[in-house]
């Protein structure tokens, strides 16, 4: 091992021994890549990098967020857990104030980019490594962006630095909007703050440094009147911030130090913790970073001030997570009961998923101008590709199998509406309401909605037996189990449902003799005009005449378009008013044998 350590060395000098002065570069000596200007002189970096190593975080971040994942990285360990733009499958190549040149040398890397006033006493030897580009680092917007796009550059990557860099100002440019139209105090001072050794320690940022910059951009006003130093901070104790008074204090902090802001008497009696101006900001923000750390420390405060737009938003559904950017504004819906969501909260699909024959989508969310894309069981992926939309929901149930290819087109989400319960749907409701931003929306219409579900299960006579309610269509009756959406929703009223689930479906055929073990009291069938025959050839059975329902007149008959696929807010009102109406709740008589309604 100290002979392979003494060849590397050896090699080091020999490589250091024979560079050509930076100075001396020019573009002649360059023509397989390209000269690249830097803080340190001029260096040419090969065509078609592809290893990397990277020395100071907002380098790797850089790196990263360029879309090359370096090979090598100082400090690995403390990035990841700070920065958290990841960096994977990287080494560590020692620390960013001592970098182990042999690691590096080891990993054969294509470049090196640096911090230069990380790595000045040690340039010459890293770049008879690798050819060797170093940066100031973000000490101010313009810096950033000059760093950004050079990196970029000589990684062949221009474009996607002018791309990202765009959206950075588009994110302040929101950002900045929001505030603008808020009322809020735009004051601030922004603090990175620790405690240890008994002592609290607070770095209270000046005019002329990056973050105060950003947080400028968006309208605030920083009001630390600290000199601006080439630190760009001041460090204080706890005593000075008890002359920090009608400002936002917005600090960072670690998770071992949390407990003192909880209990320390002191701390709790500032004047901006009384006023209850202090926020907290996220334990994982790096201030002196690339494109995404700046976003993320908008973001930070927009949430601290209470003006966080809740974008991007990670849902969780049946299948995993799905990132949702912004509100959606193109939305592909796959099952009904996604269209009747979005018409209750007023908002219209591009594309849906329809069976024939039409009126199956009720007119509060039929007539929207919305493109079919397919049946709900082959929806047409050409067909939604087309409409390039920025949302698909799907169904677990119909579209788990092509959920893959769902998600190539855009960010999708999966419900279990086919097969989900009652609960399911109000939870799936509330769940859109929040991707589409229209969380109070919602929850006004729920609170509506919940008087006239109270006022409807006030009927209900809960001292009658069970019922059995289903569909009826060509294949003969598909019951509803205590599971099922419809079985659910009446039991939620305060009927008690005769049927549970049957190998693990909530929905299964039941036969005649089914009826005949159940028995059940009350009898619910749904369906449609079309279906009459088949209500007809059932109710002519002698079995059937036996069943107590029949004889005490307890048969009732409901549309099957909205009881078993209008699952939305709009429709459940309409199906009370129904279930009301017709006495079913009430356990009055009926003796339905008209498809497609009550009669």
């Amino acid at each position: 091992m100290k002979y392979r350590n003494l060849t590397i060395l050896m090699l080091l000098a020999l490589l250091l021994a024979s560079i050509i002065p930076l100075t001396a570069q020019d573009d002649a000596s360059c023509e397989d890549g390209i000269m690249i200007a830097h803080d340190l002189g001029e260096t040419c970096v090969p065509n078609n990098v592809e290893r990397v190593v990277t020395i100071e975080h907002s380098m790797t971040e850089t790196v990263v967020t360029l879309g090359v994942q370096p090979v090598g990285v100082t400090d690995l360990a403390l990035y990841n857990d700070l920065v958290q733009v990841p960096a994977e499958g990287a080494v560590d190549v020692g620390s960013r104030q001592e970098p182990n040149l042999e690691a590096i040398a080891e990993l054969d890397p294509d470049l090196i980019v640096a911090a230069s006033w990380r790595i000045s006493d040690v340039y010459d030897e890293l770049s008879a490594i690798a050819p060797t580009i170093t940066f100031e680092g973000s000490t101010d917007l313009a810096t950033l962006e000059d760093y950004f796009t050079t990196v970029a550059t000589a990684l062949g990557r221009e474009a996607k630095a002018q791309e990202i860099l765009a959206d950075m100002h588009q994110h302040f440019d929101e950002a900045a909007e929001v505030i603008a139209n808020a009322e809020i105090d735009l004051r601030f001072v922004l603090s990175l703050s620790w405690y240890a050794d008994n002592l609290a320690t607070f770095r209270l940022y000046t005019d002329n440094t990056f973050p105060v910059e950003i947080l400028a951009q968006l309208g605030l006003e920083n009001t630390w009147d600290g000199a601006p130093n080439p630190n760009g901070f001041d460090v204080v104790g706890i005593e000075s911030l008890g002359d920090i008074t009608d400002t936002n204090f917005l600090y960072i902090t670690d998770a071992e130090s949390a407990p003192f802001y909880a209990e320390s008497p002191l701390w709790n009696s500032l004047p901006v913790v009384q006023a209850e101006t202090a926020y907290r900001l996220s334990d994982s923000l790096w201030l002196y970073g690339g494109p995404i750390s700046a976003q993320r420390l908008v973001d930070a405060v927009l949430d601290a001030l209470g003006l966080a737009s809740g974008y991007p938003m990670t849902i969780e559904h049946e299948v995993g997570t799905t990132t949702i950017e912004a509100v959606p504004e193109r939305i592909v819906v796959l099952e009904y009961s996604f269209a009747d969501h979005l018409g209750t909260l007023g908002i219209a699909p591009v594309g849906y998923a329809v069976d024939a024959p039409p009126e199956y989508i009720y007119a509060y969310t039929a007539d929207v101008g919305a493109v079919d894309v397919g049946t709900r069981a082959e929806p047409s992926l050409e067909a939604i590709l087309e409409l390039a939309p920025d949302l698909i929901i799907a169904d677990l149930r119909r579209h788990e199998a092509i959920y893959d290819q769902l998600s190539l087109i855009a960010p999708t989400v999966v419900f279990n509406s086919l097969r989900g319960s009652y609960e399911d749907q109000l939870e799936q409701f509330s769940t859109i309401a929040e991707i589409m931003g229209k969380e109070d929306e919602a929850a006004a219409i729920l609170a509506s909605y919940e008087e006239n579900f109270e006022a409807a299960s006030a009927t209900t006579d809960t001292d009658v037996g069970e019922f059995v309610i289903g569909v009826l269509h060509s294949g003969g009756f598909t019951a509803h189990s205590n599971e099922s959406f419809m079985g659910s929703f009446l039991e939620s009223l305060g009927r008690t449902n005769a049927l549970q689930p049957e190998g693990g479906e909530t929905q299964y055929l039941l036969d005649m003799e089914g009826f005949a073990v159940v028995n059940p009291s009350t009898i619910v069938i749904l369906c449609s005009p079309d279906d009459q025959q088949y209500l007809d050839d059932m109710t002519d059975s002698p079995l059937w005449q036996a069943f107590d329902a029949v004889t005490n007149n307890r048969v009732y008959t409901f549309d099957r378009n909205l009881w078993s696929k209008g699952r939305g807010v709009t429709a459940y009102d309409m199906i009370l008013a129904d279930a009301v109406d017709s006495g079913l709740l009430a356990d009055t008589e009926s003796q339905s044998t008209v498809c497609g309604g009550e009669g």
